[in-house]
């Protein structure tokens, strides 16, 4: 195993938890100690365009807020948990291998690790309708005690914002028995 090897946003990418028709990122843009920048596109046939409206689809709020959980809290924890620029407070630092074997979910040695929203407070401004790209940058406030607290905004495509807020997110570590 190479320790010295980062963790990239392919990896994060190719072994993120969440899985389709509930995944709502497609790329990482950028990211780093500070903050994050991922991007997701709705497409016409989402699953819930048909009931969130009919004859007038627009994407739910709750389904802006995973997106953005997503992109700004757990694919940015297992960045910064992968190339150890932050630790989890339950375990030492030295078990956990540097090639994503901190993916939440994933069984590492005698714990396994996962990422639960804990809190959010985001006020829309926008909506999102069927073929739009939201880019969400979450930017880092701390990281400690196992939970990611970000500022987050979602913009469209013409960089106006869609909503913005602060989100908090926990780590949690079980040991297996």
């Amino acid at each position: 195993m190479n320790l010295d090897r980062q963790i990239t946003t392919t990896d994060i990418l190719s072994y993120f938890p969440i899985q389709p028709p509930f995944r709502f990122i497609n790329t990482i843009d950028e990211v780093n100690a500070q903050q994050i920048i991922g991007s997701y596109t709705f497409s016409e046939d989402e699953y819930f365009f048909k009931g969130h409206f009919p004859n007038n689809p627009i994407v739910p709020g709750s389904i802006l807020q995973e997106s953005a959980a997503q992109i700004g809290l757990v694919a940015f924890g297992m960045y910064l948990l992968g190339n150890r620029i932050d630790s989890l407070f339950d375990i030492d630092n030295t078990q956990l291998p540097n090639e994503l074997a901190i993916v939440p979910g994933i069984v590492i040695e005698n714990y396994v690790i996962r990422f639960y929203l804990t809190s959010s407070e985001l006020k829309f401004k926008k909506i999102v309708q069927p073929s739009d790209t939201i880019h969400v940058h979450a930017e880092k406030i701390f990281f400690r005690l196992n939970k990611l607290k970000c500022g987050i905004e979602i913009k469209n495509e013409a960089d106006q914002i869609i909503c913005k807020g602060i989100m908090s997110g926990m780590v949690h570590v079980s040991i297996l028995k």
